[in-house]
């Protein structure tokens, strides 16, 4: 490990990695409901739930929806709706679980068909909220995004989004939706592959002079280390800095699963 620190170093591209948050030997901590109570109407603010880490080292610490956290999992005075609890535990370690809170007495809800982002240098991914129950017409909301009468919402990168929907009744429901990311079909040879020839590749650097297992004229080399190019790449300590874009195709040929193209 020593020596590949060293060798790294070597190369213009590459600087200090900043060390993880989480510890990455500690079991990751995750939750399960042991008690729950439904919301007496969809605009009640009357449904709780309480949730409980059987997994990670304590003491641990909760949230619904990225808010205060707090060392208890009980959560009280919520609408129906669904909420995204995260547990963090001694050693930094996040974990999630998607909490439901049903209306006893309304059917009003939605549900979310996701469509994975594509797109490399500009985002593809989009969500498509389907509303049923409740009172027409139906307004839809994004983040912290004004309310609009349009069910889809497009040009999204991949990650978690909140939703509320409201209906005319004034009810509202919460849901969450995940954007996968999809196959932007960078290319190693035109879009990688030049890149690692002008910057790293070179002659006293990962040309194989240090070695072969960090020769990055070869293919085989370049995939086993592609997280590790993406981090050193976005740190940006050569100088002029790599270009936003070359970081970027870097990034997504690591994320299409580093593809031989």
């Amino acid at each position: 490990m020593i020596f590949i620190s060293l060798i790294f170093s070597a190369c213009d591209l590459f600087g200090p990695v900043s060390p993880p948050v989480c510890n990455p030997l500690g079991i990751k901590p995750t939750l399960k409901i042991i008690n729950s109570k439904a919301a007496t109407q969809c605009s009640s603010p009357d449904g709780e739930f309480e949730v409980k880490a059987i997994t990670g080292k304590g003491p641990f610490r909760f949230s619904i929806d990225d808010e205060k956290l707090q060392f208890e999992g009980i959560f009280k005075k919520l609408f129906a709706g669904e909420y995204k609890v995260k547990v963090t535990d001694a050693n930094n370690c996040e974990g999630f679980l998607n909490v439901k809170v049903p209306a006893a007495l309304w059917v009003f809800q939605a549900n979310a068909v996701v469509y994975p982002d594509n797109g490399c240098l500009t985002n593809s991914g989009s969500i498509l909220v389907n509303a049923r129950g409740g009172v027409k017409p139906f307004h839809y909301q994004l983040e912290e995004r004004p309310f609009q009468t349009d069910s889809v919402f497009y040009h999204l990168d991949k990650g978690i989004y909140q939703i509320r929907v409201s209906d005319a009744s004034g009810c509202f429901y919460q849901l969450f939706a995940r954007i996968e990311h999809g196959d932007t079909g960078i290319s190693y040879l035109n879009k990688v592959q030049p890149v690692i020839n002008q910057y790293c590749s070179m002659t006293g650097c990962h040309n194989g002079d240090a070695g072969a297992t960090t020769n990055f004229t070869q293919f085989n080399i370049v995939k086993r280390y592609g997280l590790i190019l993406v981090r050193y790449a976005s740190m940006q300590h050569r100088q002029p800095p790599l270009p936003q874009q070359q970081i970027d195709f870097i990034r997504c040929w690591v994320e299409d699963g580093t593809p031989n193209n």
